[in-house]
């Protein structure tokens, strides 16, 4: 028997009516819109915790598309500081030591 994620399972039963017409959107390049369709779905009430990561996780599997054409969260990457806090060079590899 498998066990099923009650959250994931929820975001499924919501997103699953407007699967197509999402889809078509996505490929048809209007992403802002389908973008405010899914944020509009949403049945959990505020968007944090387990039930939104579900959420989530059900978009990114269903409409992969969704998240094309978005820009990446600027991040720093693993060399911008050790855990000692000190500045790494860029072709340092992560756990290296001097």
């Amino acid at each position: 028997m498998t066990k099923t994620n009650h959250w994931a399972s929820k975001s499924l039963t919501v997103i699953l009516p407007y699967l197509t017409s999402l889809r078509t959107m996505i490929e048809s390049g209007e992403l802002r819109e389908a973008r405010k369709v899914v944020r509009d779905l949403y049945p959990f009430g505020e968007r944090r915790y387990w039930p939104y990561r579900e959420w989530c996780a059900v978009i990114r599997i269903y409409l992969p598309g969704l998240c094309a054409g978005r820009k990446p969260k600027e991040s720093g990457g693993w060399f911008e500081a050790t855990d000692q806090g000190t500045k790494r060079s860029e072709g340092e590899e992560p756990g290296a030591r001097a």
